[in-house]
């Protein structure tokens, strides 16, 4: 926990992306008579620091081999961060900070000596908490960090959250973080391992990763399925009735053992409707039926719903 007094004090506040900032700020400047201390913005934009490749510890991992494999934290002497690369700026693209840019600005100020806390504002997640932190460790940040947890961008949530600000060193914050920690780091060995081993036995570049082969396995699936359906027909039984409506043949309770069952089960689309395989067998169903139906039960109930909550923009973003 830290044991420090923000007010009068000056901060510096780290948002995940430049809107946000510019959200913030905006409150932080028509309600200064209300937040009992100062701030400057300064904006990531997503990931700033990343994990390092393999070949960018050691060289030797330049030569994609069998020998090299299986890739570990243990080979390198844990995981290495760095600042990541922007990818290549397409001709007559519009010009931004670059992500080195970001970096240095954010760290010139850190190391400064302006200002007397930050505010972490990340968003309020597991990948919104470990960004930031990523790049306070790498620059080595010594100053005290609180934290801004508040997903809506109205101007009550943002006050309120300015002013109910959270020690970063809190047990909640450090375990989102740590969860995120090993999701990436699982997500690197993963990456890392398979796609190289797919590569070299494909004989060809194949990246490959915990979350990509999954995907890659459903649409390959659904490939197959559209490849080897054969259509049928099915046949269903509708009434109508005199009093203007009419209803479908559908079982309540599904029993498992009935041949009715294994062909609802295998050919229906809507749960409980029943579907014969020949007409014939509709029509030998519909034969047995009387002129009259008989309401058997009846049962109520009262149900109440709530309009569903208002988008939240940062989420739609």
């Amino acid at each position: 926990m830290i044991d420090f007094d923000i007010r009068g004090k000056r901060g510096m506040a780290i948002t995940e992306k430049p809107s946000l900032a510019r959200t913030i700020e905006a409150v932080v400047n028509k309600n200064k008579s209300k937040i009992p201390y100062e701030l400057d913005f300064y904006a990531q934009q997503g990931h700033l620091v990343g994990l390092k490749l393999p070949d960018e510890i050691d060289e030797e991992y330049k030569k994609w081999t069998w020998d090299l494999l299986p890739i570990t934290s243990k080979a390198f002497h844990g995981f290495h961060y760095k600042i990541n690369q922007d990818p290549p700026e397409q001709p007559g693209g519009r010009k931004f900070q670059t992500t080195r840019e970001r970096y240095e600005r954010i760290e010139e100020a850190i190391n400064s000596g302006r200002y007397d806390f930050i505010v972490h504002i990340g968003d309020p997640d597991r990948e919104g908490q470990l960004l930031v932190d990523l790049v306070l460790e790498q620059i080595g940040n010594t100053l005290p960090v609180f934290r801004y947890w508040q997903n809506a961008t109205t101007e009550e949530r943002v006050l309120e959250a300015l002013l109910n600000l959270k020690s970063n060193d809190e047990e909640f914050f450090k375990n989102t973080s740590n969860a995120a920690r090993a999701r990436q780091q699982l997500d690197w060995l993963v990456g890392m391992n398979l796609s190289r081993g797919v590569s070299i036995k494909m004989n060809g570049n194949v990246p490959s990763g915990r979350v990509k082969d999954n995907i890659r396995m459903l649409v390959c699936r659904r490939e197959l399925e559209i490849q080897n359906f054969k259509p049928k027909t099915t046949y269903g039984v509708k009434s109508n009735y005199q009093a203007g409506f009419d209803g479908t043949l559908f079982v309540d309770k599904i029993d498992k053992s009935s041949d009715t069952s294994e062909e609802k089960d295998e050919n229906s689309v809507d749960a409980g409707v029943v579907w014969f395989e020949t007409e014939a067998e509709a029509k030998t169903f519909i034969n047995k039926l009387s002129s009259e139906g008989v309401v058997t039960y009846f049962k109520g109930k009262r149900k109440e719903t709530y309009a569903p909550h208002f988008f939240k923009m940062t989420t739609l973003q």
